[in-house]
C-alpha cells in the first residue's frame, strides 16, 4: 500500500478519524466496506481501535480509511508526535481491545510501545453493510447526524402479545424502598432508566410509531404528568430521584428535538415502521417454518408409530398361528390402538375431556404402553383444566343468582382439578363471605398469596380470615406483610392499628 508513505495520508495508529460535515454523502459512491467503517467514526476512536473494533485485516482497514480520507469524507487529526507510524509499527493484537486511556492532562491517548513491521494477513471476508432490517440506507444516514436523537435500536424490544415492560426483570429489593412513589411508578421509573436505551422513541413514550405532532404531543404531555418535578414536589423519592430527573431531562430534549425537526420526525417514524414490519415478517416466518417441521415430525412420528403397530401386530399373529387356542391379546391391542388414535384426534380438535376418556381406556386394554401413558398424562392435565373451568361457571352463575353456598360447593370442585391461584383467592373470599371452614379458606388463601406474591389483596384478604378466627398474631403479621408491599393502604393501617388495640 504505497499510499501510506506519500505526504498527506495516515500518519500513526493513535490519529483519530473524525467524520467531515461538510461532505455530501449521496455524491460520492461507497462501497458496503466504506460505508461500515464510516459509521464506526466517531472522532474519539483512534485508527488502531477502529481496526480492532471492525474485525477486518490491518492492511484492508487501513486502505479503506485512506480512501474515505481521500475523498474529503473525514479528516485525520494527529496524535502528539511520539506516535507510532502506520507504515513501520503495525497496531496491537488483542481482540476487542478497549479504546486506550486517555492522560489527564491532554486527554490524548498513551503511547504504545514500537512493535515489528506490518505483517501481511490472510484477506478475511469483510462484515455486512451495518443496517437494520427493512429501512433504506439514506434514511439511516440521516438520523446518525442527529446522534443519541436519532437512534434505532435494532429490534422492537417488546414483541407482540408482551405488556408495556416486555420480560424486563425488576429489582425487588428497589420495588420494596419505602418512599412516596407507588409501586407502578417504581417499576415505570426503572424501567425508563435501565432499559430507556433499548426503546425507539415512540416506544419510550408508549405510543405507535406516527409522524402527527398532535399525537406525539399529547403522548408527551401523558409522559409529562408522570414525570415532572412538580408532580414530585415535597414527596420522598428516596433513591428514584436522580432517576426521574434523567427521564424527564431525556423525554423533555426529546419532544423538542421531534416537534422542532420534521425531517428527524418524518424519518424516525418511517425507519421504525419499516424495522417493525421487517420483524413481524421475520418472525411469521419462523412461525411458518416452525409448523412446517412440526408437522414434518409429527408425520414421520405417525409413520413410525404405524410402523410399530404393524410389527406388533405381526409378531401377534405369528405367535397364534403357533398355537391351537386364539390368543385374546391381539383384539386388546387393536381396541388400545383404536382408543389411542381416536384420543389424539379428539386432542387435535382441542376436546380434551373426550380425548382423556379415550386415551384412559387404551390404558385399560393396554396398561404397559409406556407412549399411552405420556400421551394421557399430558391430555389429562388439558382436561382437568377444562373441567375445572365449566365448573367455575357453574359457581360463578349461582353467586351470581344470591345461591353463595351452591357456588361454593361447584368452586370446591373445580379447585380439586386445578388449582388456579385467583381461583383459590375468590372462593376463600367467599368463605369468609358466608362463614363456612374457615380453616380451609385461611388455606386457600395462603396458597394463593404464595402463588402470586405481589397481590396485597391476597394477603389482605388472608389477614381478616385470621383475624375472623380469632389469630390476632397471624393476621397481625399478614397485615404487616401487605403493608410492606402497599405502605400507603390505610385500610390496611386501620385494619392493624384496630388488632393492636386488642
Amino acid at each position: 500500500m504505497s499510499s501510506l508513505n506519500s505526504p498527506g495520508t495516515l500518519g500513526g495508529w493513535e490519529d483519530r478519524p473524525r467524520r467531515n460535515p461538510d461532505a455530501e454523502l449521496t455524491e460520492i459512491p461507497l462501497d458496503s466496506l466504506s460505508v461500515f467503517l464510516l459509521t464506526r467514526i466517531d472522532g474519539s476512536t483512534s485508527i488502531s481501535d477502529l481496526c480492532s473494533m471492525s474485525g477486518l485485516d490491518e492492511l484492508k482497514a487501513v486502505g479503506v480509511l485512506e480512501r474515505l480520507r481521500a475523498s474529503g469524507l473525514i479528516v485525520i487529526e494527529k496524535a502528539p508526535p511520539s506516535r507510532a507510524p502506520i507504515r513501520e509499527v503495525p497496531r496491537p493484537k488483542a481482540a476487542n481491545a478497549p479504546p486506550p486511556p486517555r492522560t489527564a492532562s491532554t486527554g490524548a491517548p498513551r503511547q504504545p510501545s514500537p512493535r515489528r513491521s506490518l505483517p501481511p494477513q490472510t484477506p478475511q471476508t469483510p462484515p455486512p453493510e451495518p443496517t437494520i432490517a427493512g429501512p433504506n440506507r439514506q434514511d439511516l444516514f440521516t438520523l446518525q447526524r442527529h446522534g443519541r436523537f436519532g437512534h434505532v435500536p435494532a429490534e422492537m424490544y417488546r414483541k407482540p402479545g408482551e405488556p408495556r415492560f416486555g420480560a424486563f426483570e425488576f429489582d425487588r429489593r428497589a420495588l420494596l424502598e419505602p418512599c412516596d412513589l407507588s409501586l407502578e411508578q417504581k417499576r415505570e421509573v426503572l424501567f425508563l432508566h435501565h432499559d430507556g436505551d433499548k426503546l425507539d422513541h415512540f416506544e419510550f413514550f408508549d405510543v405507535e410509531p406516527t409522524d402527527d405532532r398532535k399525537l406525539l404531543r399529547n403522548a408527551y404531555f401523558a409522559f409529562s404528568k408522570k414525570f415532572h418535578p412538580d408532580a414530585f414536589f415535597r414527596k420522598d423519592t428516596g433513591s428514584f430521584g436522580d432517576k426521574l430527573q434523567a427521564i424527564f431531562k431525556f423525554g423533555n430534549e426529546l419532544n423538542d428535538r421531534l416537534q422542532a425537526d420534521d425531517v428527524l420526525r418524518e424519518t424516525y417514524c418511517r425507519v421504525v415502521l419499516a424495522r417493525n414490519s421487517a420483524f413481524r415478517d421475520g418472525v411469521e416466518r419462523e412461525r411458518l417454518a416452525r409448523e412446517a417441521d412440526e408437522a414434518r415430525r409429527e408425520a414421520a412420528g405417525a409413520d413410525l408409530r404405524k410402523a410399530e403397530l404393524q410389527q406388533r401386530l405381526a409378531d401377534r399373529k405369528a405367535a397364534r398361528r403357533d398355537r391351537p387356542e386364539v390368543n385374546p391379546v391381539v383384539g386388546q391391542l387393536e381396541k388400545a390402538d383404536q382408543y389411542f388414535q381416536e384420543g389424539m384426534k379428539l386432542y387435535q380438535d382441542e376436546k380434551f375431556v373426550s380425548a382423556a376418556n379415550s386415551l384412559q381406556l387404551a390404558l385399560t386394554f393396554d396398561p404397559k404402553n409406556d407412549k399411552y401413558r405420556q400421551a394421557f398424562d399430558r391430555v389429562n392435565e388439558k382436561a382437568k383444566q377444562v373441567r375445572a373451568e365449566q365448573l367455575w361457571k357453574q359457581g360463578f352463575m349461582h353467586e351470581q343468582l344470591g345461591q353463595l353456598k351452591e357456588a361454593l360447593i361447584q368452586f370446591r370442585q373445580a379447585l380439586e382439578f386445578w388449582r388456579r391461584h385467583d381461583y383459590l383467592f375468590h372462593t376463600a373470599g367467599l368463605m369468609l363471605q358466608i362463614g363456612d371452614d374457615l380453616t380451609a379458606a385461611a388455606e386457600y388463601c395462603r396458597l394463593a398469596s404464595e402463588a402470586a406474591p405481589q397481590k396485597v389483596d391476597y394477603l389482605a384478604t388472608l389477614g381478616k380470615i385470621y383475624e375472623s378466627a380469632n389469630l390476632v398474631k397471624r393476621a397481625q403479621m399478614t397485615y404487616e406483610r401487605a403493608l410492606k408491599l402497599d405502605p400507603r393502604n390505610e385500610s390496611l393501617k386501620k385494619s392493624l392499628k384496630a388488632l393492636k388495640r386488642i
